[in-house]
């Protein structure tokens, strides 16, 4: 499933909602990309994976805490949806929209 492209996304966190722009890129089962919040410079995602409709990645924060944060998100056309898991804050939805 055709996952190339920029995606706007949301995290709601115990701190409230932040949004993200992902620019994300697969390369057969390998996903690669970025994302970019109002609260951080860009931060590039890491052992991204896809398996049929079944994507995941992490990205390490350091702003405003240092945090791993664990994505494990279901591909469905143009929208995903699924779960951060951001350490000892625990565990929140999310949901991502692909632009255009």
């Amino acid at each position: 499933m055709p996952i190339d492209g920029v995606w706007d996304a949301v995290i709601t966190s115990p701190m409230g909602e932040v949004k993200s722009a992902m620019v994300l890129k697969c390369d057969g089962n390998v996903v690669t990309g970025e994302s970019v919040s109002t609260s951080s410079a860009p931060v590039p995602l890491l052992n991204g994976r896809i398996d049929g409709d079944q994507v995941s990645w992490a990205v390490e924060l350091t702003s405003p805490m240092r945090v791993r944060v664990e994505v494990a998100m279901t591909l469905s056309g143009d929208t995903m949806a699924g779960t951060a898991r951001a350490g000892f804050l625990g565990k929140f939805p999310v949901s991502a929209t692909r632009r255009g």
